[in-house]
This record gives structure tokens, C-alpha cells and sequence, in this order.
């Protein structure tokens, strides 16, 4: 079981780009399942003629298992700034615990060309 959504679009630099947007795999079937789902988007991407297939993991087990399977890391940075604000003090401890919640949308595109 798992699902990925991804985004065609022309980027202003002139390429035409998949960007995947957000995925679930269920863990029973774990780093192959991920694999198997990335394998596909990248025929569908070969597909519509894409140039490029740009992702922001932010979530340390995603960033590495996305460059076990080839991608290739962009960042001098290990992390980037990403701000998170919790108005429930009881649920605010949780935001720490970076294996409980990751995030796949963001623009870190420090260039400036997304």
C-alpha cells in the first residue's frame, strides 16, 4: 500500500520538472516499497519529458533513502530553516521527535529558480 503525488510543471529556467510532493508507503513494506513507488515516478516523469525531478524530504530517513536510490543532494546545509508554531503546550514536546512527522512541501530553493 502506499501513494505519491507529484506536480508537471515548466520551471522559469525553461525546464520542465516532476516535483514530488508528498508519499506514504506502509512500513511492512519499508526502504523496497519506497523504491518501487520511486522507480515509478521516475518512468512517469521519463514519461512527460521531465528534465529534472526535484523533492524536499526534510526528514532525515527520507533524504537518505531518497540518495540510496540515486537523487542527489543540492544543500551545502545540512538542514534548513523551518519554522513550526504549537499552540498546545501538550502536543509541543512531540514536534522534537523528528521519526513522528515529516514535512514534503517547502521551498529551499535558495537560487531562486523554482
Amino acid at each position: 500500500m502506499a501513494y505519491a503525488a507529484y506536480q508537471a510543471a515548466h520551471r522559469s529556467d525553461g525546464q520542465r520538472s516532476v516535483r514530488l510532493v508528498d508519499w506514504l508507503v506502509h512500513h511492512r513494506y519499508g526502504l523496497e516499497g519506497f523504491a518501487t513507488l520511486i522507480r515509478e515516478l521516475q518512468r512517469r516523469a521519463e514519461q512527460l519529458g521531465a528534465d529534472i525531478v526535484p523533492v524536499t524530504p526534510l526528514h532525515a530517513l527520507s533524504e537518505r533513502s531518497l540518495l540510496r536510490l540515486g537523487f542527489i543532494g543540492q544543500s551545502p546545509h545540512e538542514f534548513n530553516t523551518v519554522g513550526v508554531r504549537c499552540s498546545q503546550s501538550e502536543r509541543a514536546s512531540s514536534l522534537y521527535d523528528g521519526s513522528r512527522w515529516f514535512l514534503t512541501e517547502a521551498n529551499t530553493d535558495l537560487d531562486g529558480s523554482a
